[in-house]
């Protein structure tokens, strides 16, 4: 069975953080190049040469595509962490979700010391619970973290988008129980923690979760600065995200 360009393309799009990507890359590879030189009459020396360095190159690239992303020196490192069901899920999460969260964190106080990190679905993928999302957030060397799911499912009758997010921040140990089990509280309080909408209206409503989520993120970034001691940080975040309730539509 004959394969196409683009089916190829979608092939590689799809597998090539897997082990079965590497492999269909190194042998798709090795009898390109091996066509070339037979046309070519090269000798043998050349071609095993050659194909030694496609080889070696294609696995560095798979290995090195494949690691977990830092947060640059000296930025606030902030990830999202998505795992969605397919492509066109990603697509639509990325453009309506993500990224507008990414610019009103841009366009905060201190934006220019954030460093936005998005994980690949072959890492979401991988975060099933606040244990594994900590580790990978430790490994990022990351402040906070977003992730969760986003998948379709049909309920009534009709496609919804259905949203299920969580977040961890990092901050000082809060030795008062109290206040601890405050900070908990408010987190899962205010967090849009699981979001159902129709895809009729999914535009509107990733665009409404987002601004939601960003308004908390800056609370809780300024909570968490507020419990390791940075009151000035915190009071920045605290009057933005104000502010930007202020301008909201109450109802």
């Amino acid at each position: 069975m004959k394969v196409g360009f683009s089916e190829a393309v979608e092939f590689f799009k799809k597998h090539w953080f897997d082990t079965t990507g590497l492999i269909w890359a190194l042998v798709t590879g090795g009898l390109a190049l091996g066509g070339l030189f037979a046309a070519a009459e090269a000798t043998r020396i050349v071609v095993i040469t050659s194909l030694m360095t496609l080889w070696v190159s294609i696995f560095l690239t798979w290995r090195i595509s494949k690691r977990i992303p830092t947060t640059k020196k000296g930025k606030f490192g902030f990830v999202v962490s998505i795992a969605c069901d397919d492509e066109i899920e990603y697509r639509r999460v990325r453009e309506d979700f993500t990224i507008p969260l990414q610019q009103q964190l841009n366009a905060s106080p201190s934006g220019s010391s954030f460093d936005f990190i998005e994980y690949h679905q072959h890492i979401a993928n991988r975060v099933n619970t606040a244990n594994d999302a900590e580790k990978l957030r430790v490994r990022s060397r990351a402040h906070f973290m977003i992730y969760g799911r986003a998948r379709q499912r049909v309920l009534d009758g009709e496609e919804h988008h259905v949203v299920e997010l969580d977040g961890i921040v990092a901050h000082a140990p809060i030795e008062n129980e109290i206040i601890k089990k405050q900070f908990v509280q408010e987190f899962s309080e205010l967090f849009p923690r699981r979001v159902q909408f129709s895809k009729e209206n999914d535009l509107l409503a990733f665009q409404f979760t987002s601004a939601w989520a960003g308004i908390v993120v800056e609370y809780i970034i300024g909570i968490a600065a507020t419990v390791s001691g940075d009151y000035d940080f915190a009071e920045t975040y605290y009057q933005d995200a104000a502010a930007k309730l202020d301008q909201r539509d109450h109802n």
